[in-house]
């Protein structure tokens, strides 16, 4: 099972600046205070909500404790964050961790902002410790070879795509994400049935460009973590298997 397609997306947002937080609005012609939901203190932004908030910084507080680590997380900026802590050899078991953590802040945030609910930092954190605990195959799947900012030509479109397969029988499901402009977006989801992890991740493909044609758009750039499939789908590799390869 791999990291949630959902957190990995916004991690995107955070760091490339586009998460929908108040100062994003604002510069956008919105309206309102512009201050954090969660620590009513501050102005909000993207760097704010993941790293400064006072709310934030007691989840870490929380789980740095119980994981015994020792501030691992900080940074003059959200992407020298993800480097400090990727680059700790104490965090080997607890990579996908600060991806979660943000996914639980974000969505903690939300209910505040839409549903008048709150939630604590302990709620959060213990949120984020469940999902490390629940999704264990999570620790082995993420491997990290290097940290770069990922460079997007913004004067066509763009989109990612994933799929996984769990469980025995494996039951898989594929989902992504198309960026027709910088603020216009189309997401989508599937569930696939029995299938295999190559199986979702060709599908996930699949769908992504049957989306690009429904939108009458004549190119991509495509986005995946699937090296097997990228390099199917490009002529870098033969598909051997037949009934795969009708997929594309």
């Amino acid at each position: 099972m791999k990291c949630p397609l959902k957190t990995k997306i916004l991690s995107w947002f955070l760091l490339s600046g586009k998460a929908l937080t108040w100062d994003v609005l604002c510069s956008r012609g919105g309206e309102g205070t512009g201050r954090c939901f969660l620590c009513k203190q501050s102005c909000e932004s993207n760097f704010h909500i993941a790293v400064e908030c006072p709310f934030t910084q007691s989840v870490w507080s929380i789980i740095e404790v119980h994981l015994k680590l020792n501030n691992l997380w900080y940074g003059d900026s959200l992407s020298d964050c993800f480097k400090n802590w990727c680059c700790s050899p104490d965090v080997v078991p607890f990579k996908s961790l600060p991806i979660i953590i943000l996914w639980f802040i974000w969505k903690a945030r939300n209910r505040f902002c839409f549903e008048d609910l709150v939630t604590t930092p302990t709620q959060v954190s213990s949120f984020s410790l469940g999902m490390i605990k629940n999704f264990p195959q999570i620790l082995s799947a993420v491997s990290i070879r290097s940290i770069f900012v990922e460079i997007i030509d913004q004067s066509y479109a763009w989109g990612y795509f994933d799929g996984s397969a769990a469980g025995d029988p494996m039951t898989c499901g594929a989902g992504g994400i198309l960026f027709i402009s910088d603020i216009h977006y189309v997401s989508f989801k599937a569930g696939l049935g029995l299938g295999t992890n190559n199986y979702a991740e060709l599908c996930a493909l699949k769908l992504l460009l049957r989306l690009t044609r429904q939108h009458n758009l004549d190119k991509i750039q495509v986005f995946g973590d699937s090296q097997l499939v990228i390099n199917w789908a490009s002529g870098k590799y033969r598909l051997l298997n037949t009934e795969l390869a009708m997929i594309l």
